[in-house]
């Protein structure tokens, strides 16, 4: 399941009372929170916090380990393929993903990836380029 978006929810008023405003599973949900006279906005803002807090905890836990080719396919290469106008532009950016990228980290977790690994991916890299370079 992809992961989403951060949201902050949001905090309104209406015929004096406290409305929280919030997405939950893709339908955008209202929640009376309180009156205007019977509780400050700071309460109300908290009780939003709470309702916010909980719909995140349950989404976490929705979240499965996806492998770092997977997510390529299924989730980056059709939200930018829609982006790239040409198909030459889209031949070759998939081609140079799935060469570089894909052969070399695609069995491993999408969210093991850390920077350190993929600094070193790209000295390895540079470096057997220059060896290239030099022997011929």
């Amino acid at each position: 399941m992809r992961r989403k978006r951060h949201q902050q929810g949001s905090l309104k008023v209406a015929n004096r009372r406290y409305i929280a405003q919030f997405w939950d599973n893709g339908h955008r949900r209202n929640k009376t929170l309180g009156k205007l006279s019977e509780s400050s906005k700071s309460e109300a803002l908290d009780k939003l916090e709470e309702i916010l807090r909980t719909i995140k905890s349950k989404q976490a836990a929705n979240l499965k380990e996806i492998s770092f080719g997977d997510f390529v396919s299924q989730i980056y290469f059709p939200f930018y393929c829609r982006m790239w106008k040409s198909d030459s532009t889209v031949g070759s950016n998939l081609d140079r993903i799935r060469h570089h990228l894909i052969s070399e980290f695609g069995g491993r977790s999408a969210l093991s990836l850390e920077p350190n690994c993929r600094i070193s991916w790209t000295e390895k890299r540079q470096v057997g380029s220059l060896l290239a370079q030099w022997t011929t």
